[in-house]
């Protein structure tokens, strides 16, 4: 069976390197892997992945400094109000579609309140409040919002899409051609061509108003295992890609390569569904009404959920993922340290008190089958997540192992991400799911928003997948934001108070941070990565390659 395996891994490794030709071939190429195919164009996509992707093609208003996340100016420059109410942009006078087209206010003011109509469905639905927005001119764009936003700015990191690609109500937004094969760029690069789960490949964007990279192709090798990514890295076929923590040695040992390791801005969780997966339902109706969502068989039942937390050694993931990762608490990633709950106790491993609590809340195996049941209803359900990834593999593996020991029983469902991020975790149709996110920017109430507000709960659209609703939660979370003078001292607590009720009402079982391991080869010149870009790529005009 072991040399199946390996002759397996082989055959998969020489699949890999034979498509993987790009770097060898043109000498002006960049390719970089990435574990999961896009999801399409949009710049308000759900997946890391296709965000990263998109990233090269869509100018962003804003952006942050690789090595302090400090919030800098991108496709646009801004003012502030002394009430801190507006927001006055100035858009790069010189900033052009790749069509020649010049890149406006109106672009801006579309792309805003597309994430926000409820014909789009983004999930950064919720994310802005504005009472107005106003075009001054072609390249003057005035926000006004009702009241202080202490996110407002932080939340303006995503693509600008060309307004007049699309319909001025929106309606063709998620189905217009430019979503799968965009004939139009205003970021550094250009889409050229789409081998769907193999590579996507880019050009450079001419019209470029930061100037056109001096690279002329980046290509995205799509490859899920990461034994074959690495492996292609190590050959020379891919120039830019994540590790583990296990391949580390043999990557510094490379003289080809330089490896980058930073805190990453990412909490992994699991997430319990409470609501009923046969009928996944939004959290209100279209006239804000609260909608009765049913209840999960198993994780309806917070005992459940604490005991399933208890019931596994969370420090074994520590050593899976390898130097560098830390346990976290909450939603907010403890790279954000002026807000993150240093005082709050993670949930410690105890089998013993897990096997008490499903006791006392009356799940018992009366059969003697090693599974415990509650008025009929087996412990038992199906864990889905990313395969290919050796931590995300060996986690999984010690859940279902642990909670195995005290009277659950995990069916493990690991499947390729593409195959079940709509499916089955954004349709909220799982059981639970275990998985990463990032927060992308400094900012703490960006995931927690995302996964703890209510209003968040939208199938398919928003990211609270557990449904869990909390009125004291979208309280604070709302307080958080509006803080007068937006300092970190006075907005730290309320951030460390939702770590303490997420961690009370177990919606999502928090367990590591990781530390992030980003190599690329040293033909790659002038490269600026830090830990709030760990590619260094929202500097890619600036890249060479060395002769």
């Amino acid at each position: 069976m072991k040399r199946l395996q390996v002759l397996l891994v082989v055959l998969m490794l020489a699949l890999a390197l034979s498509s993987s030709v790009f770097a060898q071939s043109d000498a002006n190429t960049v390719v970089f892997a990435i574990n999961a195919d896009t999801q399409g164009y949009n710049a308000f996509a759900q997946t890391s992945v296709t965000n990263f992707v998109t990233s090269f093609m869509w100018p962003t208003l804003i952006t942050t400094d690789p090595q302090t996340g400090e919030l800098l100016p991108n496709l646009a420059s801004w003012t502030v109000s002394d009430d801190g109410l507006t927001y006055t942009f100035n858009i790069e006078p010189d900033a052009l579609w790749s069509d020649g087209l010049p890149i406006t206010a109106n672009d801006v003011k579309f792309t805003l309140e597309a994430s926000q109509s409820p014909v789009v469905g983004s999930f950064m639905a919720g994310q802005y409040n504005w009472t107005s927005i106003n075009v001054i001119d072609d390249k003057t764009l005035e926000i006004v919002l009702p009241a202080v936003d202490c996110t407002f700015l932080g939340n303006l990191g995503w693509g600008i899409m060309p307004a007049h690609k699309f319909a001025a109500d929106f309606s063709d937004f998620n189905t217009a051609a430019i979503n799968t094969a965009p004939d139009i760029a205003g970021g550094p690069y250009i889409f050229d061509e789409h081998a769907p789960d193999e590579f996507i490949r880019m050009r450079a964007n001419p019209n470029y108003w930061k100037g056109q990279p001096q690279i002329e192709n980046i290509v995205f090798q799509i490859i899920p295992d990461t034994e074959v990514a690495f492996q292609s890295l190590m050959g020379g076929g891919v120039d830019l890609s994540a590790i583990t923590a296990d391949q580390d040695p043999a990557a510094a040992a490379n003289p080809d390569l330089t490896i980058n390791r930073f805190a990453l801005n990412t909490v992994a969780f699991t997430t319990f569904n409470l609501a009923d997966p046969t009928n996944p339902q939004p959290a209100y109706d279209a006239d804000g009404n609260p909608v009765d969502q049913g209840a999960h068989p198993i994780f309806g039942d917070v005992a459940v959920r604490q005991a399933y937390a208890m019931g596994y050694d969370h420090d074994a993931l520590l050593a899976l993922a390898g130097e560098g990762a830390v346990r976290s608490v909450g939603p907010v990633p403890p790279v954000i340290s002026w807000a993150y709950a240093a005082d709050l106790a993670p949930i410690a491993y105890d089998p013993e008190g897990a096997a008490a609590l499903l006791e006392a809340a009356g799940w018992v195996d009366s059969d003697g089958d090693g599974v415990r049941e509650k008025d009929g209803v087996p412990l038992e359900f199906q864990l889905d997540y990313p395969a290919g990834d050796s931590l995300l593999d060996g986690t999984a593996l010690i859940i279902q192992d642990q909670l195995g020991q005290i009277g659950f029983r995990v069916n493990l469902n690991g499947a390729e991400w593409q195959s079940l991020v709509g499916a089955r975790l954004l349709a909220q149709t799982y059981d639970a799911f275990y998985l990463s996110i990032s927060g992308g920017i400094p900012e703490p109430d960006f995931i927690a928003n995302m996964m703890l507000n209510s209003a968040q709960d939208i199938p398919l659209a928003g990211l609270n997948i557990a449904s869990y609703n909390n009125p004291q939660m979208d309280e604070l979370l709302a307080s958080g934001r509006a803080v007068p003078g937006c300092a970190a001292a006075d907005r730290a607590p309320i951030y460390q108070q939702v770590q303490a009720i997420a961690l009370e009402d177990m919606p999502y079982d928090y367990t590591i941070s990781t530390a992030a391991r980003f190599v690329y080869n040293n033909r790659i010149q002038n490269i600026t990565p830090g830990p709030w870009d760990p590619y260094g790529a929202s500097r890619i005009e600036q890249w060479t390659l060395a002769q």
